[in-house]
Order: structure tokens, then sequence, then C-alpha cells
């Protein structure tokens, strides 16, 4: 109990994120009613890496020192001057660099429950993809509908030892097919947006979004209200 409350209190973690750069190129057709972006993007992992100060429950605040690549298109298309529909897919490659983990021991259904870590080589890839209807009810007010999935793979583990020690003082043999299953993930997110203009410099939009499915993630409602201003 103690060396839990020890380690819950170690697991704040507060700091810059990580840095990402994006970088898109673009076309129209068809009079500038369909338009298209081939987008570029990288992370490059500035913020703190979890488990560096011994607590097991700590969160990364980004990437978990790991730099990422990505490539994605966006497509969208004004049906007419009411209607627009729209979407993107990108898929992103996260490197291999190595991670303080929670010791996966052989044959564990849980994981987390002793606080023995251990190093590992960790990667893992992404793809993100979404559908997006808008209505305009004016040339400056629109609700839009939007549907995203998210799907990420086994993580690739590759453990630096081959044992650890255990809550009872024994060395035991640990081994990450268990947790790569479990890092596995899929979510399946709707989103509704409201925007309407503000005079003639402001945007302003309401929405809400929440996960209606998914596979080894946690179900998670948002809601957010934006203002873009032009100067």
């Amino acid at each position: 109990a103690n060396e839990f409350q020890n380690a819950w209190t170690k697991c704040d973690a507060r700091g810059i994120g990580d840095l990402d750069f994006e970088l898109s190129f673009g076309t129209t057709w068809h009079d500038g009613t369909v338009l298209g972006d081939l987008v570029f993007g990288f992370i490059a992992p500035t913020s703190a890496s979890a488990n560096v100060d011994g607590s097991y429950l700590s969160m990364p605040l980004g990437n978990n020192g790991h730099y990422e690549g990505r490539l994605g298109v966006q497509l969208s298309c004004d049906v007419n001057k009411w209607i627009r529909i729209a979407g993107y897919c990108h898929g992103a490659m996260a490197m291999s660099s190595v991670e303080k983990i929670i010791a996966p021991f052989k044959n564990a259904t849980y994981f987390g429950l002793q606080p023995s870590t251990v190093y590992a080589d960790v990667s893992w890839q992404s793809l993100i993809a979404s559908a997006d209807l808008s209505l305009f009810a004016t040339e400056w007010s629109s609700m839009s509908l939007k549907y995203q999935y998210m799907f990420k793979t086994k993580d690739s583990i590759e453990l630096q030892k081959s044992r650890a020690l255990d809550a009872s003082g024994i060395y035991r043999e640990i081994a990450s097919d268990q947790m790569k299953a479990y890092s596995e993930r899929q979510s399946h997110k709707l989103m509704l947006t409201v925007s309407t203009a503000v005079g003639a410099n402001t945007l302003l939009s309401f929405g809400a979004s929440t996960l209606v499915g998914g596979k080894n993630i946690g179900i998670e409602s948002d809601v957010f209200l934006t203002a873009i201003m032009e100067f």
C-alpha cells in the first residue's frame, strides 16, 4: 500500500508537450468546389517521458520520447451552397525508442499491480480516418456532423531483460505477448459542431464529441467552445 501511495504521489506530471510540425500541398478542381490536400506531419518529442522518476503510474505528456512521421490526404466537396462533404485519412509511424514500462510477467492477466519496471524498445503504427457532413443555414452559420475512426496496431516491444524482480523479491520470467495484445486499440467517435460568425472577424464554434465504441480504450465525452479571430 505504501509503495502504491508513493507511486501515486510521484505520478503527477507537468511541463511542455511535443512539437508537432505539419506541411500541406493543396489544389482545387471544378471551379473551386472540390479541394484536395496532401499532408506531411512530424512530431519531435520535446516532452518528458513517463516513468523516469520511478513511478510506474506516471503518464507521458506527449509521445513518450518517440519521433513520429505521418502522411495523409484531405478532400472536401461543396455539393451546393448549403451542403459540404469532407473526409481525411492519415497513417502514422512512431519510431522505436526506449521506454521504462511495467514488467510484463509471463502468463500474467493484469499489469500494473506490482511496482517492478523494465526497459524496452517500443514502436507502433496508427491510422485515423473521418467523414464530415456540413450544413450551411447562411454563409456564416453552419452545423457539422463528423465520424472518426482510429486504429492503433499492437506495440512492437523488445524487452531488454528476460527476468524482473516481483513484489515478493523473486526474479521471474517476463514476456511481452500479453502486453502487446492489450496495446492494440480502436475507437469510433461522433462529433457535432455548430458555428456562427460574430461580427466581421470572429467565428465561434460550440460542439460535443463522444466515443460510441472501441477496443482497449476508455470511453470519453467532450464539450468544447472555440473562437477564431482574424486581425
